[in-house]
């Protein structure tokens, strides 16, 4: 136990027994220095019974953190957050959580805990092998100003979780082979940026309970061999950029009521890239993104009326571009938003092919088209592609986005405003992900604008306006980027109840839970939303006591709403995954003709060509079809020096052996007649 006022640092080699935990009190302070190692030091198992438990950390709910907590020399004080500080390769092991800011303690009161969450850790270059758990963040008042940067996750079941802690960053980390999540959050804002995430179920899971968030990024981030990319159910306030994702099922899935803007990255040999599952009328922008060799391109299935679809470009073998399905009960697919003869969303859909815009059974079933304030039920869509009967010839394509497009070839398109063009628009994102700033708002203007759109006696969740719609969400942005609730609760009281969710959802962060309580019984008389308000109502109570949950009749109840296909369904599937760890995984569409989506499982994505890894002792490099012939295996430190180079060729075993080898990061490269190169990065402990 690190006691107040205290630091502990560990340079060496520390086992522990089974059970064993470490904690560090509040204004206490543990450091694990470069190459230490703190490990199990019992039955060698995986078992939950024969992990320690890991590092406990206690913080301060009541201050916010400290810059200096990041340094070593900074001097602590008894009201300080405990601080965890790990040097580069510096390594926790076969622990429960290796860190947990959960300090739930024997004796301890849900207040005792509630006042002690938060804790601080900074993670530069650090190892987390076998962990059930990595590093649990948990709730406190401030910005949570922690870093994990260049760390290693392996194994275990989640490299991070976080339950409504803003604030945290993850930057240039490696996540591989966790069996649920390489990180999970509820109700957080956090930075995910130029992280690796390797063959993991679901790579970044994200389920909310509330409507209001800290902004969510997800950026510049490297996907392989995922089942799910990034999976959200109940987005909010979420943005998802710059990404590549590669071999996998889904790059991105948002399932029920979300608010989210996908833009700029690349899907390339995906089941789906996009996957929409009720995403429901709030803002979600999917534009300049780019989809190859993938069964489809985009997949929104029941009510996605808050979808722009714009600018986006679909390159070799992709399928179907977009495959649009029912809600599953004979009910249309619902679009919106998708330009008109003035403002068309223009993509580049992929040619060879006439399968663009699919919709299941397409004789029987339609979606509606919403365009120009007018509804078109659809079998076939767009109806404006190159050499269409429907247009004039001859019809010319050639778009220059450098300057205003010529809306006249859309005349006699109808309203339909997506675009089929041969080539990908130049530039392809010249206006894609253009935001009003909050300087350009007339707040005035826009609430007596707003206030003529939503009916008296209503509530809601968005504005049903495209462009009020995307001022709005601007709005919202704003406040909850400054954190000013105050301010954006003030400023919802112009529309009286109608955003009565989002009241409730704020109420709900400012921990004013009789607010919260009263303005659910309200919504409930107001429109129902049964699967809403029982959901926040067991969120409501779970706040207030972490022990709570639902009776039996209540948990049933649960259990019917998550498995409806409707935006509403996102909030119980998140508080069954909150309270539970239940998984609710989207699936894929049954798609004619199909047959490629079994050699696109998880299981198969990779071929396991450099074994163990980790290793310990023997390590195996099998080239198999990695080369045809002979290659060069290079064994590269982390230093950059060579440590071996050897001949392979393609049905040969090389078994190294690496007891003499440093403990850290190595690369095996492996180079065929051709020069193609294949890299792995393997852990040596």
């Amino acid at each position: 136990r690190v006691k107040s006022g205290a630091t502990l640092t560990v340079s060496c080699s520390l086992y522990l027994q089974p059970q064993a935990k470490i904690t560090v009190e509040r204004g206490a302070r543990l450091i694990i220095a470069e190459d230490a190692l703190i490990a199990n030091g019992g039955v060698c198992s995986d078992e939950t019974a024969f992990l320690w438990d890991g590092v406990h950390l206690h913080g301060n709910a009541d201050i916010p953190h400290k810059v200096q907590y990041a340094f070593d020399w900074y001097t602590m004080t008894a009201d300080d957050h405990g601080i965890v500080l790990m040097h580069p390769n510096s390594t926790i092991q076969d622990a429960q959580t290796a860190i947990d800011c959960l300090p739930e303690e024997e004796g301890f009161t849900f207040s005792d805990i509630n006042d002690r969450k938060g804790g601080y850790v900074r993670a530069k270059g650090a190892n987390f092998i076998q962990n059930t758990n990595g590093v649990n963040f948990t709730y406190s008042i401030y910005d949570n100003k922690s870093e994990v940067l260049d760390c290693i996750f392996e194994g275990g079941d989640y490299g991070i979780t976080n339950r409504k802690a803003n604030g945290v960053k993850v930057k240039t980390c490696e996540f591989n082979d966790q069996e649920v999540n390489g990180i999970y959050a509820t109700d957080a804002g956090m930075t995910v940026q130029q992280n690796d995430f390797n063959r993991i179920d679901e790579a970044i899971a994200i389920n909310n309970l509330l409507l209001m968030n800290d902004p969510f990024t997800v950026s510049r981030n490297e996907f392989f061999g995922n089942g799910v990319g990034v999976k959200a159910s109940l987005a909010s306030n979420l943005l998802i950029a710059n990404n590549d994702f590669t071999v996998g099922k889904f790059g991105v899935s948002l399932m029920g009521q979300g608010q989210a803007v996908i833009q700029n990255n690349k899907f390339y040999d995906m089941s789906a890239g996009v996957d929409l599952q009720s995403a429901g009328e709030d803002y979600i922008p999917v534009g300049c993104n780019t989809f190859e060799k993938c069964s489809v391109g985009m997949n929104p299935s029941g009510n996605n009326m808050g979808l722009q679809y714009d600018r986006n470009q679909n390159l070799e073998e992709v399928i179907f571009d977009a495959f649009i399905e029912s809600d599953g009960d004979g009910n249309p697919a619902l679009l919106r938003d998708q330009g008109d003869e003035f403002e068309p969303r223009i993509n580049a859909f992929s040619v060879g092919h006439t399968n663009h815009l699919y919709t299941k059974d397409n004789a029987n079933e339609s979606f509606i088209y919403f365009a120009g304030g007018q509804n078109i039920n659809a079998t076939t869509v767009p109806q404006c592609s190159q050499g269409d009967p429907d247009c004039l010839e001859p019809f010319n394509f050639e778009l220059d986005l450098n300057t205003s497009v010529n809306t006249d070839i859309f005349e006699n398109c109808g309203d339909i405003g997506t675009v089929i063009t041969p080539e990908p628009p130049n530039p392809p994102c010249k206006d894609c992900g253009t935001v009003i700033s909050f300087g350009d708002l007339d707040l005035g203007g826009l609430a007596t604008a707003i206030n003529t759109k939503i009916v008296s006696g209503s509530i809601g969740f968005t504005v049903k306006d495209k462009d009020l719609q995307k001022q709005f969400n601007v709005l919202l942005q704003h406040y909850t980027f400054n954190d000013d609730y105050t301010g954006l609760k003030n400023y919802l009281e112009n529309f009286g109840d109608y955003f009565l969710p989002i009241q409730q959802s704020i109420a709900i962060h400012e921990k004013e839970y009789t607010l919260a309580g009263a303005q659910l019984d309200k919504i409930a008389t107001y429109a129902g939303y049964e699967s809403f308000v029982l959901a926040q109502k067991t969120y409501l109570q779970w706040v207030q006591d972490n022990s709570y949950r639902p009776n039996s009749e209540e948990l049933n109840q649960l259990h019917i709403y998550a498995n409806q296909d409707n935006p509403m369904a996102a909030f119980t599937r998140s508080i069954l995954s909150l309270l539970y760890k239940e998984q609710f995984s989207p699936t894929l569409p049954p798609i004619p003709g199909l047959e490629r989506n079994a050699k696109i499982e998880k299981e198969a994505a990779v071929e396991n060509w450099v074994y163990p890894n980790p290793v310990e002792e023997n390590l195996f490099i099998h080239a198999g079809s990695k080369i045809q012939g002979q290659g060069v295996v290079k064994i590269i430190d982390a230093f950059g020096r060579v440590v071996l180079e050897k001949i392979i060729s393609k049905e040969e075993q090389l078994t190294i052996y690496t007891e003499n080898w440093n403990k850290g990061i190595y690369w095996i490269e492996l180079t065929d007649s051709q020069q193609k190169r294949h890299v792995e990065k393997v852990i040596k402990y």
